[in-house]
């Protein structure tokens, strides 16, 4: 039999994953979240530089995604996401930024703390809007540390979408947690779908466009989506036999799988066309040789960071699955009915 304390470090070791996945989007999107979550106004183009910390505390370790980050080679944030109640994690937070401000001394006699935020996931009425230690120095007075906390479900998606911090749109999906829990009942699952598959997905889609995620941000944020609907939700014998399962497989992952492919080509044309007038006009012989290699490196490392597309036979497979029509697959995939007749074999 799990224990507790066995069970809270693997529920915190899903959220430590997805919110570090987070923390390492594209740069535009880490500092409108710094931006949305600190009130500052850093360019998105803004350099970031990480600084994970490794601690480990007592026997929950109920602290996630402990992030340190330098913004522009200047400003320091320190943000740590909460999903379990702890009382002190205020001297947590100090903690980790006296060794932070310690190992990373400009000057030998002087220290830099970074700016702190608790980002609380779960629901607690009671916590406060601050966490605070009073440093007593004695003869020297004292001086009052206060951490800020970001209670994410005691706001909505209109919010988030205003401050840019759509990337914690995933989390969101938490607010139906309890009443779910307690009973799935026809208006709390069509709330969950309606949450997930329009409000979240819609919202997800009008960043990209707009430029305050990038196109991988956007795919990773669905796919992240997934992953904790999957724990969340998925077990649920209601949603697994009345049909929710599936719904959030297809908008979710399928639909996933399409829209990597599109950008898979569309990288693959650009830079083919780019390099290839470059090869063109500069080169021949030998060097043509060496820059085609150039090329094909340049395309094949651009699309895997930009959109981590999955194996072509994989989606064509998928989508089959779904469509149980060889020329509506070819045609979504932009194939010969040949080819995907010959993948299916």
């Amino acid at each position: 039999m799990v224990s507790t304390n066995e069970k809270v470090k693997e529920i915190t070791h899903i959220y430590d994953k997805i919110m570090k996945r987070i923390l390492t989007l594209s740069g535009t999107a880490v500092i409108n979240l710094i931006n949305g979550l600190f009130n500052t106004s850093h360019p998105t183009d803004a350099p970031v530089l990480y600084h994970w910390t490794e601690h480990t505390d007592d026997d929950l370790n109920r602290t996630i995604a402990d992030t340190i980050l330098t913004i522009d080679h200047i400003y320091i944030y320190h943000l740590e996401a909460q999903m379990y109640q702890d009382d002190e994690i205020e001297f947590r937070v100090f903690d980790y930024g006296y060794k932070y401000a310690l190992n990373n001394r400009r000057n030998p006699d002087h220290l830099i703390f970074p700016t702190p935020r608790i980002l609380q996931l779960y629901a607690h009425k009671g916590l406060p809007d601050s966490k605070s230690i009073t440093l007593d120095f004695g003869n020297q007075g004292t001086f009052l540390y206060t951490v800020p906390v970001f209670k994410l479900l005691e706001h909505d998606l209109a919010y988030l979408n205003d401050n840019k911090m759509i990337v914690l749109a995933p989390f969101m999906m938490l607010s139906l947690r309890d009443s779910i829990r307690e009973k799935r009942t026809k208006e709390n699952t069509e709330a969950l779908h309606n949450l997930i598959l329009n409000d979240i997905l819609s919202l997800i889609e009008s960043n990209r466009l707009s430029g305050d995620i990038t196109s991988a941000d956007a795919i990773r944020l669905q796919r992240l989506l997934y992953k904790l609907y999957q724990h969340l939700y998925a077990h649920y014998p209601e949603f697994q036999e009345g049909g929710l399962n599936d719904m959030m497989e297809d908008g979710l992952v399928l639909d996933c799988d399409i829209w990597e492919r599109d950008i898979t080509k569309k990288l693959t044309k650009e830079l083919t066309e780019q390099l290839t007038g470059e090869l063109t006009e500069q080169l021949t012989g030998e060097l043509t040789e060496q820059l085609t290699g150039e090329l094909t490196e340049q395309i094949t490392n651009r699309v895997s960071a930009e959109t981590h597309a999955q194996d072509l036979a994989d989606t064509v497979r998928k989508l089959y699955h779904k469509l149980h029509c060889v020329d509506q697959v070819a045609d979504l995939l932009d194939l010969s009915v040949e080819r995907v007749t010959e993948i299916l074999e």
